[in-house]
């Protein structure tokens, strides 16, 4: 594969009289670098036919002109070139027959997100290749799927040819737009009586897959092993004619793509997919939006420890700038709460939140379920300035009757807002574990966890404490006691309960600790891990050795109002490796930006 990107350090003679000669070749034939490459204003029909030979055109391998191919390819893209206006911005799905047949709108798979279908039956990668600018380009895509190569093997072209064209498209996609989420899903098994031997399906898979190796927005799904039996080869369960996907076909692999897509749909939104463990199969869904205790750094740390090493969906949700798109602590502006109806877990680290009635209502149908939540530091006092229905969740609600007093805080996590305990940045605390407790499931391998956020006082209503806190003074675990008689007093700060008493599944945790300098303690964030496995029911899967070593860098910043990391867009810490958050990204906006 690496000689064809290989190229001469210095053009020999021959080389620059045919470079010459191609300048000109380019001036009286536009076909040279694409069969469309007019903009599309200027674009007609005439420029969406399959051009009569392959003399000057890009790519390598077989372009197809049958009868019934050359008037399926005219149909089709003269149908998109009309679309190109509606479908701007949509991402698009490119590809052959088995896009194409998804239909239009991808079987409704992907709701929230604009699709657009651009597969046509029988063609090959050279022949997508022809046509990128029309159908793909002037869309202005914010993201493409890529399925291609099956047919390729029909016409019995090489691998290499293969994987040399999906390179050149992923190519004229950066290109385009260098910040382009591109997914590259790997060809389907398919079977040698429809020419498509599994060792030749995975011979192209590992070539394209080392063609793009290299370009970072690209990200490849590997849909072969998805669906290959154990000979490589299409089921007839999800592929009755042995290379097109049936409705569970589809299913299975829309259900493979919306993880991926999910940050497309829903910017604020980060997805990590576990890949095995005993949480595969479960969905956890966080929710970061304080203003202070810097819960945007907390939660995907979390979330990636639960994916990476225990096989949960981590799906992590953020409020951010609605004008920029950054990530902004505490803005109220929030999409995406919909990945709730298929949550098992909701962890919020919310402060004074005023979300839209639309993302409300989702918290409201996840609670209405039963389901178990997980509530750190602020989210005693999640919600305010909420009107209408969903009043009842503000700090301080003062209804007509005793539901729902004091809002959210009390009603679902047994304590809303009082006061400070200890003194924020001078006075750290020790959790002194209650000794009636130290079998409980959420406490297995916890020892000294220490938290350098300040004290709140904690007077749950109901439920089991697990922990109260010893005020320092100092910010170490080995800072003395205070010796204010005050805070001689040690509140709860770790506790669980049932939220709807006459339903055991609607387990919470809560802990008036939780900043992002305080999962840095090890058995803190081991107290935090556990708690997950148990809200879940899961607690014979707590081992006093389970992993909890973060997953990539992690980098706390000291917690303050304001203090967050500036100008980033949660789709920078998508994947296993990528910072939280980078540590040269300021903490103060830059002069003259409020």
């Amino acid at each position: 594969m690496d000689g064809l990107m290989q190229r001469p350090s210095h053009p020999s003679r021959s080389a620059l009289r045919a470079a010459l000669g191609l300048a000109l070749l380019v001036c009286l034939n536009p076909h040279v670098f694409g069969q469309d490459t007019a903009p599309a204003s200027k674009q007609g029909p005439a420029n969406l036919e399959i051009p009569a030979t392959d003399d000057g055109l890009p790519g390598q391998g077989t372009i197809r002109r049958y009868d019934w191919f050359k008037n399926l390819w005219r149909t089709k893209r003269t149908q998109w070139h009309r679309d190109i206006e509606p479908d701007q911005g949509a991402v698009v799905f490119f590809g052959d027959s088995i896009i194409q047949s998804w239909g239009p709108n991808l079987g409704g798979s992907f709701p929230g997100l604009k699709v657009a279908n651009r597969g046509i039956s029988g063609d090959t990668t050279r022949g997508m290749l022809l046509r990128m600018q029309s159908d793909v380009l002037d869309v202005n895509p914010s993201g493409v799927v890529m399925l291609m190569g099956t047919n390729d093997l029909e016409e019995r072209d090489s691998a290499e040819d293969t994987a040399h064209n999906v390179r050149a498209i992923v190519d004229r996609l950066v290109a385009h737009d260098a910040k382009l989420p591109i997914f590259l899903c790997k060809v389907f098994p398919s079977s040698a009586r429809m020419r498509r031997p599994a060792k030749d399906i995975q011979r192209i898979n590992e070539l394209c897959v080392a063609a793009v190796k290299d370009v970072p927005q690209v990200t490849v799904l590997d849909t072969w092993s998805l669906f290959a039996n154990e000979d490589g080869d299409a089921k007839k369960a999800e592929f009755p004619d042995l290379l097109h996907p049936n409705k569970a076909g589809y299913q299975k692999w829309a259900d493979t793509l919306q993880p991926a897509l999910a940050t497309l749909a829903h910017p604020n939104a980060v997805v990590w997919q576990g890949d095995a463990g005993p949480g595969k199969g479960k969905h956890i869904v966080f929710i970061a939006g304080d203003h202070e205790y810097r819960g945007e750094e907390t939660l995907p740390a979390l979330a990636r420890i639960l994916a990476k090493r225990h096989g949960f969906k981590c799906t992590f949700l953020v409020t951010t700038n609605k004008q920029t798109g950054f990530i902004e602590p505490g803005s109220s502006h929030i999409t995406g709460l919909e990945a709730l109806k298929t949550a098992d877990l909701m962890v919020v680290f919310l402060r004074f939140q005023h979300f839209a009635d639309d993302q409300m209502q989702h918290i409201e149908d996840y609670l209405n379920s039963g389901k178990p939540v997980i509530g750190l530091r602020t989210s005693t006092h999640a919600f305010q300035g909420l009107k209408g229905k969903f009043a009842k969740y503000n700090e301080g609600f003062k209804g007509d009757t005793d539901a729902w007093r004091f809002g959210f805080g009390e009603q679902v996590l047994g304590e809303h807002w009082v006061g400070h305990f200890g003194r924020n940045h001078r006075q750290s605390s020790n959790l002194v574990l209650e000794q009636e407790q130290r079998e409980h499931p959420i406490l297995r391998g916890v020892e000294k966890p220490h938290a350098m956020c300040g004290g709140y006082v904690g007077h749950p209503k109901d439920g089991i404490t697990l922990a109260r806190g010893q005020v320092l003074d100092g910010m170490t675990a080995d800072s003395p006691p205070s010796k204010q008689e005050r805070q001689q007093t040690r509140h709860a700060v770790a506790w669980v309960r049932n939220y709807q008493p006459d339903d055991a599944a609607s387990r919470v945790f809560a802990t008036t600790h939780g900043a992002s300098e305080d999962i840095v303690n090890d058995d803190f964030r081991r107290m935090l891990l556990n708690a997950h496995f148990w809200c879940l029911g899961m607690e014979n899967e707590i081992t006093a050795d389970l992993a909890i070593d973060f997953v990539g860098p992690f980098h706390p910043v000291t917690y303050n109002f304001k203090g967050y990391r500036r100008y980033v867009k949660p789709s920078d810490i998508a994947g296993w490796d990528t910072p939280i958050y980078q540590e040269d990204k300021p903490t103060k906006p830059a002069k003259g930006v409020k």
